[in-house]
């Protein structure tokens, strides 16, 4: 008998803990991913590695008035906060590359850019520079 009542309430506690559960909560915890395009990307942080000059290593972050990124859907990128770029930047992307093009003092230039994005975290990684052969991992908190 005590072993039966163990297990009916064990059974009233199972049936409790996931009552509180719907789908929808399963589906938010899920999540699809935000998407790149018409979202806003809020800068958070950048690590700085495997540069020629260890000096330059480091970490970065952010937490108001940060810079953002807005991929707009015409193929153009918007940047507002300090040392945002200047002039029209244009994109193209795949599932896991953003090639971004700008001009760099008068010549155009095309830079691919790793990406991920994980629920609402856009994570930006640029290949190492060739002046220092710094590599930068960004990350952006979409809204």
């Amino acid at each position: 008998m005590k072993k039966n009542t163990q297990n009916v309430i064990g059974l009233l506690l199972m049936a409790f803990v996931f009552s509180g559960c719907s789908t929808n909560d399963i589906v938010d915890l899920i999540d699809v991913n935000s998407p790149l395009v018409g979202t806003t990307w809020t800068f958070t942080s950048e690590t700085t590695s495997s540069c020629t000059d260890s000096i330059n290593d480091g970490t970065d972050s952010c937490s108001s008035s940060c810079n953002t990124i807005l991929f707009n859907a015409d193929g153009t990128i918007t940047f507002t906060g300090v040392n945002s770029p200047t002039g029209t930047v244009t994109y193209t992307n795949t599932a896991t590359v953003i090639s971004a093009t700008f001009d760099d003092n008068g010549t155009q230039v095309t830079e691919d850019i790793n990406y991920t994005i994980l629920l609402n975290v856009l994570t930006l990684t640029f290949a190492a520079d060739d002046s220092d052969g710094c590599i930068s991992v960004e990350t952006y908190t979409g809204s």
